[in-house]
């Protein structure tokens, strides 16, 4: 995804000497509502620390967040507007119900248009 946006990941982030798991760390933030979810809930220092960082770091909740805008806010953004496209193409249940029931009275009046000749 990021080197087809010509923004590859060139050394991915960092959790002290740690590498954080992109997978795991977009799963958990997905989890608690995307990135607007964390915002709102200030839940970057929980993220963090499930990730496993270092517990004594002050500045976790901010780290956490920027490594996230930088490298999978995008991606979220991304897979949310494919989501919505999906959605989108769907044919609404209601639609689909009303559609079936004015052709089965259509049914119902061209049947009894018939008998009435």
């Amino acid at each position: 995804f990021m080197e087809g946006r010509n923004t590859p990941i060139e050394r991915p982030p960092m959790l002290g000497f740690k590498q954080i798991d992109l997978h795991m760390f977009f799963q958990k933030v997905i989890d608690l509502g995307g990135y607007d979810g964390c915002v709102s809930k200030k839940a970057w220092k929980s993220v963090y620390d499930e990730l496993g960082g270092n517990p004594q770091n002050t500045s976790a909740a901010t780290c956490t967040r920027r490594h996230y805008e930088k490298f999978l806010l995008s991606y979220e953004k991304y897979a949310k507007n494919m989501e919505q496209d999906v959605e989108d193409t769907k044919p609404k249940l209601e639609d689909s119900i009303d559609m079936s029931m004015r052709a089965f009275d259509n049914e119902k009046l061209e049947s009894k248009q018939y008998e009435h000749n």
